[in-house]
């Protein structure tokens, strides 16, 4: 396999990865909206997803980085 196959791979699986947290901690906000959660869970709730917003920010920054880098390498075959 070449380097950016392999690259390529990991992608997909910390995409994966980074979709399964981000739906996590959706169905923990829905039920904030519909208020069956106490106010100290709405809290959680609003935490979480602001730190699921921003990590997935800084995640999707550092994958196109490296993606950029890998590109960049005339030493990838």
């Amino acid at each position: 396999m070449k380097l950016l196959d392999l690259w390529l791979v990991g992608f997909g699986l910390r995409c994966c990865a980074l979709l399964l947290c981000e739906v996590g901690s959706l169905l923990f906000v829905i039920p904030t909206l519909f208020n069956l959660h106490s106010d100290l869970a709405d809290a959680g709730a609003a935490i979480l997803a602001i730190v699921a917003i921003g990590g997935g920010f800084l995640w999707g920054s550092a994958l196109s980085r490296e993606l950029i880098t890998l590109l960049a390498d005339d030493k990838n075959e």
